[in-house]
């Protein structure tokens, strides 16, 4: 169940409603239910209303299908794909990549995780599956 108000979107697995404040961030848990504010919602928006950004969505979904063997031959569900393979794959330049993967992270539709000197990125499926969710609901 949703709930559309003023302030944001409470989204519950039940008929039970939690109160909570708009600063919280998007798709984060609180307990069974998720939260997500107005103003989150539309950074949701901006970050899929360009078709790079989609496009890095779509091949973390499945690494194995969109990027070569030998890159992916270390390749750990758990952590993610490497940024520079995710660079080398968009064929842009490391800064514009670092801020397109920076609006999918701060938005939650990806996860990031720092080993060494790397950074790797995850689709974060809850929130994509939240977002889904809202989208058959509210349209």
């Amino acid at each position: 169940m949703i709930l559309n108000s003023s302030w944001g979107f409470l989204v519950t697995s039940g008929n039970e409603f939690l109160s909570v404040d708009i600063y919280s961030i998007l798709f984060r848990n609180f307990g069974n239910y998720r939260y997500i504010c107005d103003m989150e919602l539309i950074m949701v928006f901006k970050a899929l209303s360009n078709q790079t950004r989609i496009n890095i969505l779509i091949w973390l979904k499945e690494p194995r299908l969109h990027f070569p063997a030998e890159e992916l031959e270390d390749y750990d569900p758990n952590l993610g794909v490497c940024v520079s393979d995710i660079t080398k794959k968009a064929g842009l330049s490391p800064s514009t990549t670092s801020d397109y993967l920076s609006s999918l992270q701060k938005c939650g539709l990806i996860e990031a995780t720092r080993a060494g000197q790397w950074t790797y990125y995850k689709r974060n499926e809850g929130a994509i599956d939240t977002l889904n969710q809202l989208i058959q609901k509210a349209f």
